[in-house]
């Protein structure tokens, strides 16, 4: 989604009021599809201050995630702080500030870059995941299962002679 920059470059508004709805899509993180389930929701302001655009709100979103133990999917309510600088002059060598190339700003870039940073390194459907017994693949948070779990490294299995049970 653009929004004109216009107003705020020719110094007719000092500030720009956001309410930004996109619409659901996914988008992949290198690991998975990531799908959205609700549109993604920005409020927040655009000002202009010495020629350094200042972008800052809240964005609300609602993912489907997989859990890295059990790989079901689960729901995540993200809620994000986002502060971001941008310039449209190309001499500004300042390494913090996005540059814009024309007097419009793409804001939906931004926020999936703010989301795609936001999400966990670790996803887990709950704390408590028992995850995927290793020899059957089954759900140990729904069922049990009846494989042998005793795992003797092969170098160390000598030493069970020498247990006392």
């Amino acid at each position: 989604m653009k929004i004109d920059l216009s107003n705020l470059i020719k110094a007719e508004a000092a500030e720009q009021e956001l309410h930004i709805e996109l619409p659901d899509k996914s988008f992949n993180d290198g690991s998975e599809d990531i799908v959205i389930l609700e549109p993604v929701v920005f409020d927040g302001k655009l000002s202009l201050l010495e020629n350094v655009f200042f972008l800052d709100g809240k964005c609300t979103i609602k993912l489907e995630l997989t859990c890295y133990r059990c790989l079901e999917k689960f729901n995540y309510d993200l809620k994000i702080d986002i502060h971001e600088k941008l310039t449209n002059d190309s001499e500004n060598k300042d390494d913090e500030l996005i540059l814009i190339d024309s007097g419009s700003l793409d804001i939906t870039d931004i926020l999936l870059n703010n989301i795609f940073v936001s999400l966990p390194m670790k996803r887990l459907c709950s704390k408590n995941c028992k995850g995927l017994c290793q020899y059957c693949g089954t759900n140990l948070n729904i069922s049990t299962c009846n494989c042998d779990k005793e795992d003797i490294d092969p170098r160390l299995s000598k030493l069970k002679m020498f247990s006392t049970d």
